[in-house]
């Protein structure tokens, strides 16, 4: 099922996350900030298996980065402008998204932590 361990896991799981993603926002677009924290929010449930799977791309840059500047594609798109930045911007929101993953990993429940990461994430990117 899953040929490449881990690693397909991952991008299964993500392919999936984006399409959930993109399904929310397809009739009713949103700000930055609300596609951040539904990504969280959807995914809280399987946050454990998340945590493995950052373990895995830490030795695994190059596939993570490509996975994550996909989904950081994507999320643009629910915008309400639905127009992506340029390639700068969209690889600083790969930087600020995969941060706020990190700190969501580490938040506890309330996730007070990741919604203050998200405003500042969304913020920089003119959000």
């Amino acid at each position: 099922m899953w040929p490449e361990g881990v690693r397909s896991l991952g991008r299964q799981f993500n392919d999936h996350a984006d399409v959930q993603m993109l399904a929310r926002w397809a009739d009713s677009p949103a700000t930055l900030r609300d596609v951040l924290r539904a990504r969280f929010d959807d995914n809280e449930a399987f946050k454990p298996a998340v945590l493995r799977l950052a373990g895995s791309d830490f030795f695994h840059p190059v596939d993570t980065l490509m996975r994550t500047r996909k989904t950081a594609g994507l999320m643009w798109t629910c915008r309400a402008s639905r127009r992506a930045p340029g390639e700068i911007t969209t690889w600083l929101l790969v930087c600020l998204y995969s941060l706020c993953v990190l700190v969501w990993l580490a938040d506890g429940v309330g996730q007070k932590a990741t919604r203050c990461a998200v405003a500042i994430a969304a913020a920089a990117l003119g959000d």
